[in-house]
């Protein structure tokens, strides 16, 4: 039993989305309970969501499973934008973007194939940051996007940083890129920091 880190956005017709993502909702806390495997999580996820709902609805996910005796993260990615991990003992910024497509496009078959599980081993001062597409899409007066070369920048000044005051500097960091701009979509963002 790890802990269950998730990051999704819905893309629906019809039915408002909020509908779409209380169901996601309860899928995913009723298949976690029997399955730690982002990879089988996600794939029950997935068909439970393309009965219920036959492609009128598809959500981009990101889902973490830590398991914080080991440090172990593994995770996988339903067409969700990739989260950026810091590692200031490695001094090293990338972006966790292993294959995957969006969920409730397909019974499974194609689901099942293109998903990816990937794991990675966690330092002390490690951060992880998952976000929506409101974040890097976020564009400027100048029509610039603030990107995820701009996200990843803004992580590498959060070392010394809680988790709490590293979301702030962040939303900050994206607010003024924007400057006088409202921003054009729900902008959310997790961060995870290890003890």
């Amino acid at each position: 039993g790890g802990r269950l880190f998730v990051i999704a956005d819905v893309m629906g017709k019809g039915v408002p989305a909020a509908l779409y993502m209380t169901l996601t909702k309860g899928l995913l806390a009723s298949v976690a309970e029997e399955q730690s495997d982002p990879g089988e999580i996600l794939r029950e996820v997935n068909r439970h969501l393309y009965e219920a709902c036959r492609k009128k609805v598809f959500v981009t996910l990101f889902l973490g499973v830590l398991d914080p005796a080991t440090r172990t993260l593994s995770y996988a990615r339903a067409g969700h934008n990739p989260t950026v991990w810091r590692s200031p003992l490695r001094n090293a910024t990338e972006l966790l973007r292993p294959a995957g497509m969006g969920l409730g496009l397909n019974q499974g078959k194609i689901f099942n194939a293109s998903l990816k599980v990937a794991t990675l081993q966690l330092e002390p001062n490690d951060a992880l940051f998952f976000y929506s597409d409101g974040i890097t899409e976020a564009m400027n007066v100048k029509q610039e996007e603030y990107g995820e070369e701009r996200l990843m920048a803004a992580a590498q000044q959060t070392d010394k940083l809680t988790a709490s005051a590293a979301l702030t500097a962040i939303m900050d960091d994206v607010k003024n890129f924007l400057g006088s701009i409202a921003p054009q979509d729900d902008q959310t963002l997790v961060v995870l920091k290890v003890g």
